[in-house]
This record gives structure tokens, sequence and C-alpha cells, in this order.
């Protein structure tokens, strides 16, 4: 670059202005109003034999800083985080600061959303976060902020009167500070697992079906009884209608033998009478 009164830079099809000599290898451009998009910049000593080299502007609206996801920024749990917005410019180089100091980077997602990730650890506290876009600091869009060092799920103590939330605490160390963190026990119901319940469930259902077996079993049992109870009063009342045929006796043998043989000497006397009666009639 000359040093020279007539040096200029044009923006796309705007009209050149004029720009300051910083040096053989730098000179200042002001940029006039313009859309949102990239404008291709050419340099001149003379005001009139432009530059062609593929060097572009880019421009965008000022951004707006709303939330950051998680809230606060928990670096314990991991160093990336989200930034939301508004008016993000489509960039590839885009940094984080923390009060003013880079403290990561980021990767544009749409114009509304920046996935960040900080660099290293900082200390726990407040600070006003910002953002540099392709190099430039965009200093009036601003977010407070604040980043934690914790364990998971642990949340910081609160009080109520001078007396302690939550049904019981419990201390947590992050990094050379300590916090305290409310501990809440889960409810009964909630503290029982749904295997737990499954399992209680299926052990009632099977002591049921225990219970109705043993019941069927001891009504078959006693209907056999029964039935074999029926069955010897119905013999015994047939032995008590047939009469002595149906009476045992353990002289049954020996009375049944005599009244053969009295039977057989019944028939002999019988016959000798008849014979002596014939002898008389033939005398």
């Amino acid at each position: 670059f000359a040093h020279s009164p007539t040096l200029s830079c044009r923006i796309g099809a705007l009209s050149p202005k004029l720009a300051t000599f910083v040096s053989s290898n730098e000179l200042l451009c002001v940029a006039a109003a313009h859309v949102a998009g990239a404008e291709r910049v050419a340099v001149s000593n003379d005001n009139e034999r432009f530059s062609a080299n593929d060097v572009f502007v880019h421009y965008f609206g000022e951004p707006r800083l709303l939330l950051t996801t998680p809230s606060p920024i928990n670096q314990r749990a991991s160093l990336a985080f989200r930034v939301g917005g508004v008016g993000f410019p489509e960039s590839n180089a885009y940094a984080v600061r923390f009060n003013g100091v880079v403290g990561g980077a980021c990767e544009w997602v749409d114009d509304a959303d920046l996935a960040c990730v900080l660099s290293g650890k900082l200390d726990s506290g407040d600070y006003v976060l910002t953002i540099d876009v392709d190099g430039t600091h965009v200093a009036n869009a601003t977010l407070d902020v604040t980043l934690v060092d914790q364990l998971v799920g642990t949340a910081p103590l609160t009080t109520d009167g001078g007396g302690t939330s939550g049904s019981s605490a419990a201390r947590t160390t992050a990094g050379d500070a300590s916090a305290v963190a409310a501990v809440t026990n889960p409810p009964v119901d909630e503290a029982v697992a749904p295997e737990s319940r499954g399992l209680s469930t299926g052990i009632i259902i099977a002591l049921a079906l225990v219970g109705f077996a043993l019941l069927l079993l001891l009504v078959l049992c006693i209907y056999w009884t029964r039935g074999r109870g029926d069955r010897r009063l119905d013999e015994g009342t047939e032995m008590g209608q047939g009469g002595a045929d149906y009476v045992y006796s353990p002289h049954y043998d020996e009375d049944a033998a005599s009244q053969a043989t009295n039977t057989v000497m019944s028939v002999e006397v019988d016959s000798d009478t008849s014979e002596e009666s014939s002898d008389l009639q033939r005398d």
C-alpha cells in the first residue's frame, strides 16, 4: 500500500471511501451501512485502479444473547454448553468471553443457537458473557451467567427463616471450595423399583394358586371318604336284610357239618323204622 492521499477502499458496489494508511501491509477502511451478507473488498492507491482479490467483509446485524443451557453452567458435569439468542451470523469463527477474557470457542448451529466449549475450568462465580464473531468483539451483546463446579444432582442449600430446607444435607467439595447441597429422599412409593413390585405381585399370585390347589385336594379327599362310608353302609344293609345267611360266625362251618350229620341220622332212623314196619306186617 502506498502512503497516498487517494488511498481508498471500495465495498461491493458502494462508492469508494478514503482509507487510512497504517503501513505498507495494512490500511484502515470504514465500512458504510449495508444489509447483512458478504461483500467483496477492493483497495486502490489512486482511487482509480482497484484490486481484484477475493477478500470479503461480512455484514451482520448485532446479535442478542438470551440464555445459556444449562444454567448455571456446571463445569463438573461438562465443559460444553449452548448459547441461545437472535441474529447470529453464519461463521466458523466464534469465541466466547467471560468478563472480557476469551474462555472458549463456539460453532454456529443456526441464527439462534451456538454450541460452545470452555477451553478450561474457570473459578465458580458470576460472569458477563460476550462473543467474538470473525475476530470482532461484539461488546454490546451481553449476558449474565453463573459458573459452578459441583457434583451432578446436587443443588445449593437454601434457608428459610434460619432453617435448612430439604430433608437432609450433604457436603460436597468443588476444587478448593466446599459447598453444601440439599439431598431429598424420594417418597416411599417412588423408592420401590418396578421390578420389586412385579416380583411381589408374582409371589402373591403363586401363593393364591397353591392355596386353591390345596383346597381342591381337601374337597376331593372328603368326597372320597364319604363315598367309601356310603358303600360300607349299603353292604351292611344288604347283610341285615338277608338274615342268618349274611351273618358270619366262626362256628358256621361246624354248625353246617353238624346239621348235615343230623339229617343223615334221621334218614337212617327212618329206614330202620320202615324195615321194622315191614317185618311186623310179615308176621
